[in-house]
């Protein structure tokens, strides 16, 4: 187990194949979101899933992102 911050993931490049923020990434707040979803997808294999749920279906955080049906979008 490694402790470390949502912005400053404690593992290196392309560590994981699966990422999961549950109904927690908008607690950042702001533009520290963005910064949040870089460094999760940083870590993230090549071909890899990154998955985000949160408690609205329509958030601020969804803005700009490609809305593939009604539960899912592509960041």
């Amino acid at each position: 187990l490694k402790v470390g911050l949502s912005h400053a993931i404690p593992f290196q490049d392309k560590y994981f194949d699966l990422v999961v923020a549950s109904h927690s990434i908008y607690y950042v707040g702001g533009e520290n979101v963005f910064a949040n979803i870089s460094e999760a997808k940083r870590v993230l294999k090549a071909g890899g899933k990154l998955i985000f749920s949160f408690l609205a279906p329509r958030s601020y955080l969804l803005e700009g992102c490609e809305q593939i049906d009604q539960w899912h979008i592509r960041v």
